[in-house]
C-alpha cells in the first residue's frame, strides 16, 4: 500500500499591535513551528506503588522565519518599537499574530491560526546575496493559540 505525504504549504503571516493590523497586507513566511509548553509530573501518592501522572499544559512556544517585504513595517522596526519600549520601562503592545497555511492541493485544506496575548522577540536577520530574501527569524510564546480549519 502506497502513503501519500503532506506536500509543502504557503504560510502568510499579518501582525496586530493593540488590535491594529500593522502592514497592508500578509507577509510571506519560510516557515512557522509551534509547540505546546508542557510537563508531565509524577506525584508520588502515600502507600500507592505506582505515582500518579499529570500534565501541566502552560501555552505555545515556537518559532517562524519571515521574508522582508518592499512597503511594509520590516521586521526590523517591529523589534525596534520592542526593543525601545523595553529600554524605556514603557507597556509592550498586545501582539496578536494571525497565520494562514494553505496547501498545495484541493485535498488540504487552509489553516488558520490566531496567537494571542504573544510575546515575540527577533532571534537574527539574515541578508544573502542580491538574488536572495532578506529574512528574520522570530521565537514567540503565549498562553492562547487557536486552529481553524478555513
Amino acid at each position: 500500500m502506497a502513503t501519500l505525504n503532506v506536500r509543502g504549504q504557503e504560510a502568510l503571516i499579518q501582525f496586530f499591535r493593540d488590535g491594529t493590523k500593522m502592514g497592508q497586507s500578509w507577509a510571506q513566511m519560510e516557515s512557522f513551528e509551534w509547540n505546546p509548553d508542557a510537563e508531565i509530573r509524577k506525584v508520588p501518592i502515600l502507600g500507592e506503588p505506582v505515582d500518579e501522572r499529570d500534565i501541566v499544559a502552560n501555552g505555545y512556544d515556537g518559532t517562524f522565519v519571515l521574508y522582508e517585504e518592499v512597503g511594509k513595517h520590516t521586521p526590523s522596526e517591529i523589534w525596534a518599537d520592542i526593543a525601545a519600549r523595553e529600554e524605556n520601562q514603557t507597556a509592550h503592545p498586545d501582539w496578536t499574530i494571525v497565520i494562514v497555511i494553505r496547501g498545495r492541493s484541493a485535498s488540504r485544506p487552509s489553516k488558520r491560526i490566531t496567537i494571542q496575548k504573544v510575546v515575540v522577540k527577533m532571534d537574527g536577520e539574515s541578508i544573502s546575496g542580491k538574488s536572495e530574501y532578506i529574512k528574520s527569524t522570530w521565537s514567540w510564546s503565549s498562553k492562547k493559540l487557536l486552529i481553524r480549519d478555513r
